[in-house]
């Protein structure tokens, strides 16, 4: 017997049931409702399963189904797995849609329209439809490589639900299928994988389910041995190990090894080495460059002094200082020269520091690839300053005199040098905050003041539950009046525009910024973003990791 796949709406539910159910089953077809066929908590894994089984896939198109996710992705899913519309077709039961809504290959002719005041004439357009359904295939359409192929991923779908740690779970699933869908494997072109993903990017933290149905279906696309090789290896590498590694996260790896242990067609050895390999270059691919700059104004009016470090991702996560020293100094021939340490410090005005910063980049950009074998695939800068020189913009400096300001080219972010100060260490709360930082959405947590507002107000707008600051005028003095409040609470973001954003005000910029669903953790990646799309931007980013400034507060203490 002939199973068709009912895609629907729960709430045309009692149409579809007293209409087309029975008219389905007098012309010899089993039909599969999702609401008649799901009494365990595998639903997911039932509803793929069946797309699968299914000879015919069956649209119910309607106003409420237009807005359904689940009837969105299980279409998509038949395109996907079946790509064969002649054993496609929609019902429409009104006209408050489009077939775009729903996805864009469906075909125009396969469509029949229910008319509510003459069900015998719908059943004629359901009947010619099914008139030469005899000479097509039936029943079970899975060949032995695709029950290969069904049972691993209903064995990776049943370690996804079965796992309590979902964030960190869930970046290294995303993560594993981005660089995956950009792997040397050859698609095919009626292969969506790009669609896929796209729909994975825009599945909101709440869809848990819908996201692991998108993955089944993602992974249908190539055979068992593809999908340990460049799946199954990527996803066990990204994920935590060692002493960060929590017992949910080594319980998934240990049914990960079951899976590739089984599979005869998979190398062990080969498959361990990938990982090895996957985890080396995660460990490289991000590289930093910390910029601490020295005020001597005091002493000698617009003289600074300068010290650059670069690490590598992997180094900046080791509890050992592992940062790269970059002793360059500018002669009076005005070349760069690496300095003896033994020798005194120079000092140099604000145009030579430029220089030198141009000199850092290219050194650690050179000095990476000399080792590693290739450039760093992302530079992040971090520029160490005091409170007096945190109004500089530092992302608007065009070291190469070629127009493309540092905070265009790179993640050009600002941290301080004095936070951790006696006077103002609030470790506890600082790293508190940070946590959470790294996990909370970017809507969240935040607090609006004015640069003209008290010290007292200021601070007493950043309680626990605040972790970043946004200063809704303009800077127009130094930060030295804000900075106490950020550093007495702990509070390790804030953003301001140093002048007033053209045609707009830095609240309309920042609810431009701050979309929702986005990572408080992104917040740097999506400040370059901003400062390329607006040229002119006057935008600075205050960014203090506590980890990355007690690294900074070490080596710096060598230096003294």
């Amino acid at each position: 017997m002939c199973q068709i796949f009912i895609s629907y709406s729960s709430k045309d539910y009692d149409l579809i049931k007293k209409e087309l159910v029975p008219f389905l089953e007098q012309k010899g077809l089993k039909p599969w409702l999702a609401k008649d066929n799901i009494h365990s908590g595998n639903g997911i894994i039932e509803i793929f399963e069946n797309l699968q089984r299914s000879d015919y896939f069956l649209l119910v198109m309607s106003k409420d189904s237009k807005e359904s996710k689940w009837v969105k992705a299980e279409t998509y899913a038949w395109f996907v797995m079946e790509r064969n519309d002649k054993r496609f077709f929609s019902f429409r039961i009104d006209d408050k849609h489009k077939r775009e809504d729903f996805h864009p290959q469906i075909p125009p002719i396969q469509s029949i329209k229910y008319d509510k005041n003459n069900w015998d004439d719908t059943k004629k357009e359901l009947d010619k439809f099914f008139l030469n359904r005899d000479s097509m295939n039936s029943g079970n359409r899975l060949s032995s490589n695709e029950a290969k192929q069904n049972l691993l991923t209903r064995q990776l779908i049943s370690i996804f639900l079965r796992n309590s740690d979902y964030r960190s779970l869930w970046e290294a699933i995303k993560k594993a299928c981005e660089n995956f869908s950009l792997s040397d494997i050859k698609l095919s072109d009626d292969i969506p994988s790009y669609r896929i993903k796209n729909k994975l990017d825009k599945c909101s933290e709440d869809d848990l389910l819908l996201k692991y149905f998108w993955i089944a279906t993602y992974l249908s696309c190539w055979s068992p041995k593809l999908v340990i090789e460049n799946f199954i290896a990527r996803l066990y590498a990204y994920l935590p190990y060692g002493a960060k590694s929590s017992l949910s996260q080594q319980k998934i790896r240990d049914k990960l090894e079951k899976i590739v242990e089984k599979n005869n067609e998979v190398d062990n050895c080969n498959f361990y080495h990938k990982v090895k390999k996957i985890r080396e270059k995660q460990d490289n691919e991000i590289v930093y460059l910390i910029i601490n700059i020295k005020d001597l104004s005091q002493s000698q009016p617009d003289l600074f002094q300068i010290h650059g470090w670069w690490a590598t991702d992997g180094e900046m996560k080791s509890e050992e200082l592992l940062f790269k020293n970059l002793p360059l100094q500018l002669n009076q021939d005005s070349d760069i020269s690496f300095r003896n340490r033994s020798e005194p410090e120079i000092s140099y005005s604000f145009e030579q520091l430029k220089k030198i910063i141009k000199c850092f980049i290219e050194k650690t950009n050179s000095t990476v690839e000399e080792i590693l074998g290739e450039p760093p695939e992302k530079l992040i800068i971090d520029f160490f300053l005091p409170d007096s020189l945190l109004d500089w913009d530092v992302d608007k400096w065009d070291v190469y005199n070629d127009g493309m300001f540092l905070g265009r080219v790179y993640e050009t972010r600002i941290c301080s040098q004095d936070r951790f100060k006696p006077r103002y260490v609030s470790k506890k709360t600082w790293r508190h905050k940070w946590k959470l930082v790294e996990i909370n959405n970017i809507e969240r947590s935040w607090t609006n003041c004015n640069c003209n507002d008290e010290i007292g107000l200021i601070s007493a707008q950043l309680n626990n539950d605040i972790l970043g600051l946004k200063l809704i005028s303009p800077l127009k003095s130094d930060f030295r009046r804000i900075s106490p409040a950020l550093y007495y609470s702990g509070t390790p973001i804030a953003l301001w525009f140093r002048h007033s954003p053209q045609g707009s005000s830095p609240e309309a910029e920042f609810n431009k910024l701050l979309q929702p669903g986005k990572k408080f953790k992104d917040i740097s990646k999506e400040v370059r973003q901003y400062r390329y799309k607006e040229k002119d931007s006057e935008l600075s980013l205050l960014w203090d990791n506590p980890n990355l400034t007690n690294k900074y507060k070490k080596i710096n203490n060598q230096l003294q």
